[in-house]
């Protein structure tokens, strides 16, 4: 969660001149994500012992989002770990996921995309919107490659880097993450896109 949508925000009380900063994670989703939100919070809850955070609707700059929040003294070593000047290094937290910590990156930052030949799909991709430097995202690959094996290359898009990988690659990748992906998510790991074709197919 942290290396994907998260934030990890570093906040003082400024009426306790010695205070110790209070580190919170903190998620926030489109409204139509909010069961994918839920999921997430309780997670946060298992993994802590603590209650569940709970997640309410706000208003996301005009958009409404539903969003958590959750302070921890175990976010402060996340922040330390994956955070280099205020900035976040994705690298730095990838090593320590596992399958289910690969598949929430995922359903946070990637996505599925179809290519279609005379009106047929040809081709499957799956890209992880990492948006960082050439350096970052070669980095990213060389992780990926040797801890899941998945081999994906870096793609310049909005003038930043992302990953994405072929046909073959993404049914490997859907088959790891896809036993993780909660129900409201399933269309980035739905590979027969049933439905789908029917609705892209051009108008007679």
């Amino acid at each position: 969660m942290a290396i994907g949508d998260g934030h990890i925000s570093e906040a003082y009380d400024g009426r306790c001149k010695n205070a110790k900063p209070q580190y919170a994670l903190r998620m926030v989703h489109c409204l139509r994500q909010r069961e994918y939100a839920e999921h997430k919070a309780e997670l946060v809850g298992v993994v802590l012992g603590k209650a569940i955070p709970k997640v309410r609707e706000i208003n996301n700059s005009g958009h409404p989002g539903v969003a958590f929040q959750k302070t921890h003294r175990l976010f402060r070593l996340l922040r330390k770990l994956i955070y280099r000047d205020g900035h976040k290094l994705i690298s730095r937290g990838v090593p320590y996921l596992d399958d289910h910590g690969l598949a929430i990156w995922y359903m946070d930052d990637g996505s599925l995309t179809l290519h279609k030949q005379n009106g047929k799909i040809h081709a499957r991709n799956i890209y992880l919107n990492t948006y960082t430097d050439r350096e970052e995202a070669d980095k990213l690959v060389e992780l990926i490659q040797s801890k899941w094996g998945i081999t994906m290359r870096p793609a310049s898009h909005k003038g930043k880097w992302r990953l994405w990988c072929n046909t073959t690659e993404t049914k490997k990748f859907v088959a790891i993450v896809d036993p993780y992906v909660v129900a409201s998510m399933k269309y980035k790991t739905d590979l027969r896109y049933k439905g789908t074709e029917e609705r892209l197919a051009p108008s007679n």
